[in-house]
């Protein structure tokens, strides 16, 4: 088996890109920073419903159990 390439082909050109300032956010980088806080903001909210809802969940399961608890005593003469 042997490994073959392309020698008559030309390489693909990079395509240009333009280097603007470290320092200084572009608009691209604002956005993605826009949608990263709104992502972490969603994962929040997620987890704060999920925590409420375990929490609904266990008060009704241990409020309806709590029943099982008590004893009743009958005195027979």
């Amino acid at each position: 088996m042997t490994d073959a390439t392309n020698m008559g082909a030309a390489p693909a050109a990079a395509p240009a890109r333009r280097h603007g300032s470290l320092m200084q956010a572009d608009a691209n980088l604002r956005r993605r920073h826009r949608a990263e806080a709104r992502f972490r903001a969603y994962g929040m909210g997620a987890i704060v419903i999920a925590v409420l809802c375990l929490i609904a969940l266990l008060y009704t399961v241990l409020s309806g159990g709590m029943g099982a608890f008590r004893q009743t005593y009958i005195t027979i003469p």
